[in-house]
């Protein structure tokens, strides 16, 4: 109700006896579609903002500092120009401002609509706030030559009249049909105090209103913190907290400032959900399809008992056989299976290919099974974000929200810290106990990369011994990283091996200082000048920071 009618005729006459008589200083912009004019008067400068936005808004404030960068001239036709006069038209929301130029002000508050221009006397655009190609050397026709709005509220034959007539069915609608200047929320109040039914109730109701209009008490209506509903008349029709200004500019800016926090507060919540529901959905889809793997890979002890019962079974056997059926010697039941052979294999090549591919199977599961493990403690966090970050109904509350989870904020990537802007995708990056980061290199320019330029001098380095792997560095900036932060980080390095489905691998820890190139050494090859060794087992704590 910003722009209501009757909000801009009461702004417009408290404001006026600023404006008048005030030169334009200057005009530029440097926010999308929001215009700050500078005036000076008695050399005193205040600025007049406007937003072409939704319905846009006006208000006037102290004045505004101007950007040094990014900001751009506006309407430079008429500055130093003087304002002789202002207003509001008799029957739109047109605020028309009178230059000593013999020019005009123009600033139009049609919903969807909203634009401000530089006009002849006779309303033609000489220039245009937004779309100045479609607009500059069209005139202004407005629609509405003057208001319904006095003899309405002045007879209530006249208003009978034309409420019965409408056909508009919805009451609310009706009445904003019926009654000039009359809007939605304002329509819903004088509806509410009538009952909605007797067309006399709704009359008295609406004279009631205009002695209010006269009077204008501004006030802002109040979801929770934010600002929800402005109004210069009362609006016992809502059940929130309001509060009461003595002027309507003041009021106006206190709801724009309001406004501005909420959408803000708004937008950084729903990025943030949106980003953990995102990740929820492609967790469990990723869960689903581990568990469809994990289904397939159980076939290791089976490949594993065909190895055997060939090996047991030589003597039956021959070069060339597509498929032989042979006793389970190692099942109580000791029923016949059936087992398929490559014709091209010996017996014994035959057995081993079901060894490999039964230690291959293991291998996989015992993968498959420990991503699973981490993508479902994952789900479950992320669930809890989810709700979490759901109750937060204001900045300290979602302030609260990211301080209590920075850690695992990071390491889904919904808080992109300098860090993560840094290193873009060169690493891997996990989180492990204590919040420490782990940074691992993805081939050898990148664990060169790593060790050599990203790496500080007291950081921890490790790399699985005697195997090929990457370079991997725990952070520790001057903290001490717990043990078990320790054994993570040589778990990953571990992981990031071609020892990786090895049981337990030897792990190198250094501190990074102690990791030299040697002159003319290939790509990923240092050499370590101090070192312990920790025995750890190949997994990954978290799943990968995105």
């Amino acid at each position: 109700m910003i722009t209501n009618y009757h909000t801009l005729k009461a702004l417009i006459r408290e404001i006026k006896p600023n404006l008048d008589g005030s030169a334009i200083v200057e005009a530029f912009t440097q926010e999308k579609d929001t215009l700050h004019m500078v005036l000076g008067k008695r050399d005193e400068l205040f600025t007049i903002e406007l937003n072409a936005t939704g319905q846009g808004y006006m208000f006037l404030r102290p004045k505004f500092e101007r950007a040094r960068k990014n900001s751009l001239d506006i309407f430079a036709e008429i500055w130093n120009d003087r304002i002789i006069n202002s207003g509001i038209h008799g029957a739109d929301r047109i605020i028309e401002i009178w230059l000593s130029s013999g020019r005009k002000l123009l600033f139009q508050f049609f919903t969807g609509k909203v634009n401000f221009f530089i006009t002849t006397s006779e309303n033609e655009i000489i220039s245009s706030f937004k779309n100045p190609k479609e607009n500059i050397g069209r005139k202004i026709e407005i629609e509405k030559g003057e208001s319904n709005y006095k003899s309405m509220i002045n007879d209530f034959e006249l208003f009978a009249k034309a409420w019965k007539s409408s056909k508009v069915e919805d009451p609310v609608r009706r009445l904003v049909m019926t009654v000039n200047t009359i809007d939605m929320l304002m329509a819903k109040e004088i509806l509410h105090r009538s009952g909605g039914s007797d067309v006399e109730k709704i009359w008295i109701c609406l004279g009631e209103v205009d002695k209010e209009l006269n009077n204008p008490v501004p006030r802002i209506y109040y979801d929770g913190n934010f600002p929800k509903h402005f109004s210069i008349i009362e609006l016992t029709h809502l059940n929130l907290r309001k509060v009461e200004f003595e002027d309507v500019n003041e009021a106006v800016r206190k709801f724009i400032i309001g406004a501005k926090i909420n959408k803000s507060f708004y937008d950084e919540k729903k990025s943030i959900l949106d980003k953990l529901k995102h990740l929820l959905n492609k967790s469990e889809r990723t869960a689903e399809k581990i568990k469809e793997e994990i289904a397939v890979n159980q076939r290791g002890e089976m490949y594993e008992t065909y190895g055997s019962l060939l090996m047991a079974n030589l003597n039956v056997l021959h070069k060339g056989m597509e498929e032989v059926e042979l006793l389970n010697i190692f099942s109580e039941s000791g029923e016949k299976i059936k087992i398929k052979l490559d014709p091209s294999l010996s017996p014994i090549e035959n057995a081993e290919r079901y060894f490999e591919k039964a230690k291959r199977t293991k291998a996989s599961l015992k993968i498959a099974k420990e991503r699973l493990e981490r993508l479902e403690v994952n789900i479950e966090k992320l669930k809890r974000l989810i709700d979490e970050v759901d109750k937060s109904d204001n900045f300290e509350s979602l302030k609260k929200f990211k301080e209590n989870n920075l850690a695992d904020l990071k390491m889904f990537g919904i808080i992109r810290d300098k860090t993560a802007e840094k290193i873009g995708s060169k690493f891997r990056r996990f989180i492990v106990d204590g919040g420490f980061e782990v940074w691992v290199g993805k081939d050898a320019k990148s664990n060169d990369l790593l060790t050599l330029k990203f790496a500080d001098k007291e950081d921890m380095w490790f790399h699985a011994r005697g195997v090929r792997g990457a370079h991997v560095v725990l952070k520790t900036g001057k903290k001490q990283p717990s043990k078990k932060a320790i054994e993570q980080a040589g778990s990953i390095a571990a992981y990031f091996s071609e020892a990786r489905t090895s049981p337990l691998v030897p792990v190198v820890v250094t501190k990074r200082k102690y990791v030299r190139k040697p002159k003319g050494a290939p790509e990923g090859s240092v050499v370590v000048e101090r070192e312990e060794v920790i025995m750890v087992e190949p997994k990954l704590p978290f799943e990968e920071i995105e």
